[in-house]
């Protein structure tokens, strides 16, 4: 379930406690300051479509909020929301 892992933690004392945790599992890269600050550069062809799918994106969770959906699913993608 989510991005976390059970792990079992026994601490050693009279009488025995047996607790479980949840800790991330996924682990994040370093960070390195030799990598450019934006390691994509998008074209203006690019952008002009991430925004379109952006405001789409914007017009379904409103309409699938009004129409009293209780579960969203967003796609995949590279949205850009807002001003240019």
């Amino acid at each position: 379930m989510g991005c976390f892992k059970p792990v079992i933690v026994q601490e050693v004392e009279k009488p025995l406690k047996t607790e479980i945790k949840f800790e991330p599992y996924i682990t994040l890269p370093s960070y390195d300051v030799s990598l450019p600050a934006y390691p994509v550069a998008y074209s203006e062809e690019e952008k002009t479509e991430q925004r379109k799918a952006g405001a789409t994106t914007i017009k379904n969770i409103k309409s699938q909020i009004a129409s009293g959906q209780k579960h969203l699913v967003i796609p995949k993608g590279i949205y850009r929301y807002g001003l240019k």
